[in-house]
């Protein structure tokens, strides 16, 4: 798979869970262009890299259990909402 159709792959994950857009990994792989398996696959990899993301059935839909967001290829954490050195005193 190409670096190319990677990026992009995320950029669809991360639009899709920013949007807070409903759906299950059937409704993921299509806007991917995978198949079922190839979606999990992919969101595995996410995963293994870093990528806080996981899904509510409640809710349908995927979400990040951090707050953030992807910048390139990875996932970056909201610096307002980690502790600074004066609360880890």
């Amino acid at each position: 798979m190409s670096l190319h159709t990677n990026r992009n792959r995320i950029t669809i994950v991360n639009r899709h869970i920013c949007t807070k857009a409903h759906g299950n990994l059937d409704t993921l792989a299509k806007k991917l262009y995978l198949s079922r398996a190839g979606a999990h696959k992919f969101l595995t990899q996410l995963k293994e890299e870093g990528f806080p993301i996981a899904y509510s059935k409640k809710d349908n839909r995927y979400y990040y259990t951090k707050p953030g967001k992807m910048v390139g290829f990875v996932f970056v954490e909201d610096q307002n909402d980690l502790p600074n050195e004066k609360n880890a005193e």
